[in-house]
């Protein structure tokens, strides 16, 4: 039986050229839709986030207006905000549209400050809420790990948690303080009592006060008193 010819079915020139110029002005008119859809999408989000920042700003100041800046309220305000910044818009709008980690060394010194001054969490989150409409517990559980959140709550309830070296260490009789330095003394009111030289033994760690401004001091007994010292002049070791 006798084969088939082929048909070979060639178009002309000006056809191809022209299914050519289609492809290319399809593809261009793609790549344009992306392009545009891309701005459009980022002009969209960099507005919401604006007028977020708006709307919170203005919840802010005027919360402030009505309570006053150095009041507990005023306080509880502030530290809504440090703590805001610090899990979600630490570094401008694309951190808080994206999100960026969250800073725990700034989280636990506002919970160090919260129990200097005796601002309570229940009063910071209710702030919270009303500047951010959003949950500030839930955001702590969801930003911070199980031993982030203790040391979280052991800041607010001690002003201990965080602390860098011996600073982070709760009073501990069972230990004697010593020092790495020479130093100053220190009374009860954290008024100089006078010099001491480095590689002193103190006493037993009976106390640790840390003040609002984040310095810390450990404290020996001396005869009926106590005496404080910086924290970074000392260092401790089992008795």
């Amino acid at each position: 039986m006798a084969g088939i010819p082929g048909v070979n079915v060639a178009l002309p020139a000006k056809a191809t050229q022209t299914v050519a110029a289609g492809l290319v002005r399809g593809t261009s008119a793609v790549a344009t839709s992306l392009v545009t859809s891309g701005f459009f999408i980022a002009a969209v989000t960099a507005a919401y986030i604006l007028i977020r920042k708006l709307i919170t700003g203005y919840r802010k100041s005027h919360l402030l207006n009505q309570v006053g800046q150095s009041s507990a309220d005023g306080l509880a305000i502030g530290y809504a905000q440090r703590l805001y910044t610090a899990m979600v818009s630490g570094y401008g709008w694309w951190n808080a549209y994206l999100g960026d980690g969250t800073d725990e060394d700034a989280v636990y010194q506002v919970a160090r400050e919260m129990h200097a001054n005796k601002v309570t969490f229940s009063l910071v989150s209710a702030k919270f809420k009303v500047i951010y409409n959003e949950d500030l517990l839930d955001l702590l559980s969801a930003e911070l790990g199980t031993d982030e959140l203790a040391k979280f709550n052991r800041a607010m309830q001690t002003g201990l948690a965080g602390l860098p070296g011996l600073g982070a260490l709760e009073p501990a009789p069972d230990y004697l303080l010593y020092t790495l330095a020479p130093t100053m003394v220190y009374d009860e009111q954290l008024q100089v009592v006078g010099p001491i030289p480095a590689n002193m033994a103190l006493g037993e760690h009976v106390a640790t006060y840390i003040a609002p401004d984040g310095r810390v001091w450990h404290g020996y007994p001396y005869k009926h008193l106590t005496r404080f010292v910086p924290a970074e002049a000392v260092d401790r070791q089992l008795i």
